[in-house]
């Protein structure tokens, strides 16, 4: 067969541009085989998944046999959630009595070294509701800025006879740093719920709503922070900070 310089000319350049496209296309697949998973909510990766995962068996175990309601957190909904405080405290909603678990234990962990920053067993009474865990002011337990902590809360109900829980609640925190004039707006809770830092926010209404009961606007307005963290089955659920 015969080629002509017309035909050479463009073989040449069909080859070429197979060796481009080839090379183009190596290229790409290398660079996205190079790309690091992104976290679903922006959570660093650990084996531990973010957002108030739950984890054991919230339909059969003895926990539950005088409730329909599942413990939950009131933060950790799935986005980043954030601190103000060196010190903060956890809510949790634990529809249980003290007679129907054996243990709760609440960890803090940084997940970077794997490192158990505050260990601690949650009291219960008589009463359901909503209770926190607050970190003791000590240099020991400070939050550091910009740093992903880890928390989980373990709980053993009464009839179980082994090492393993029945339930495991878990999510991130993130202390942020904020101004005077951030926290300017009154009252501050109100701040804290504009700019995302809702774990402060929860702790401040919580505790005036708590002291102040018969408040009609902080009645209003634990309603809305509830129904924005998406709890409406806890607005009436009682605060049960009161424990010895």
């Amino acid at each position: 067969m015969v080629f002509t310089p017309y035909l050479k000319n463009n073989m040449l350049k069909l080859i070429l541009l197979i060796i481009t496209l080839n090379f183009t296309l190596s290229s790409f697949v290398l660079a996205q085989a190079n790309l690091p998973k992104v976290p679903e909510t922006g959570k660093p990766e650990t084996e531990a998944r973010p957002g108030g995962t739950r984890t054991g068996n919230l339909e059969d175990n003895s926990c539950n046999s005088a409730t329909s309601l599942n413990p939950v957190s009131l933060l950790a909904q799935g986005s980043r959630d954030f601190t103000a405080s060196e010190f903060p405290s956890f809510w949790f909603y634990l529809p249980y009595t003290q007679q129907q678990v054996e243990n709760i234990e609440f960890i803090l962990k940084n997940p970077e070294g794997e490192q158990i920053i505050y260990r601690t067993s949650v009291e219960l009474t008589n009463q359901p509701g909503i209770r926190k865990v607050s970190l003791p002011s000590q240099p020991e337990y400070a939050l550091a800025l910009d740093t992903d902590y880890l928390w989980e809360l373990i709980i053993y109900c009464q009839a179980n006879d082994t090492p393993n829980p029945d339930i495991k609640l878990e999510g991130w925190i993130t202390r942020v740093e904020i101004t005077g004039e951030e926290t300017a707006v009154q009252p501050v809770y109100q701040s804290y719920i504009a700019q995302d830092i809702l774990y402060d926010a929860v702790t401040q209404l919580a505790q005036l709503y708590h002291q102040n009961p018969d408040d009609q606007q902080y009645q209003a307005d634990w309603k809305e922070l509830l129904e924005l963290l998406g709890y409406v089955d806890l607005i009436e659920k009682p605060l049960v900070l009161d424990v010895p």
